[in-house]
């Protein structure tokens, strides 16, 4: 099954490690579709415009941090308004509780620097919870995010 997932980091060597680490992964079930973002701004257009399987954000970045962004994207109704999301920083603690105290469902964190293994399973659970997205969005005559 082929996933979109975008991912977002202001560090251009983060962002191509995530991507490493996704597209070298030899899994039985998963494949990826990434479009990759510099800052939330950009990463909240590709999000408006475009359904997502899963999102992987780095927590902070200039301009937008990633728990405001996710701020937005939950607080909006949208197509990409409950997606799975990966959150992947140093510094967690900066909004694990914030985060959780709002009630967001569906989000993961995976601290820097991160082991491949322990990333893989972050993304393994994020895919089954889109997969499940997927199944009651196919029910609802709702686009899904990629073939696969």
């Amino acid at each position: 099954m082929k996933f979109k997932v975008v991912v977002v980091d202001d560090d251009e060597d983060t962002r191509d490690y995530i991507t490493m680490a996704l597209e070298t992964w030899e899994h039985e079930r998963f494949s990826f579709d990434i479009e990759l973002a510099d800052d939330a701004l950009k990463a909240l257009d590709i999000l408006h415009n475009l359904p997502v399987d899963i999102l992987i954000a780095d927590l902070k970045m200039p301009i937008m941090r990633g728990d405001q962004m996710i701020d937005v994207l939950r607080s909006n109704e949208g197509i990409n308004q409950d997606v799975p999301i990966l959150i992947i920083s140093g510094y967690p603690e900066i909004c694990i509780d914030k985060l959780q105290n709002e009630g967001y469902e569906n989000i993961f964190f995976v601290d820097k620097p991160f082991a491949l293994a322990a990333f893989h399973r972050k993304v393994t659970f994020a895919a089954g919870f889109a997969m499940k997205k997927r199944k009651k969005n196919k029910q609802d005559g709702l686009p899904k995010a990629a073939e696969g």
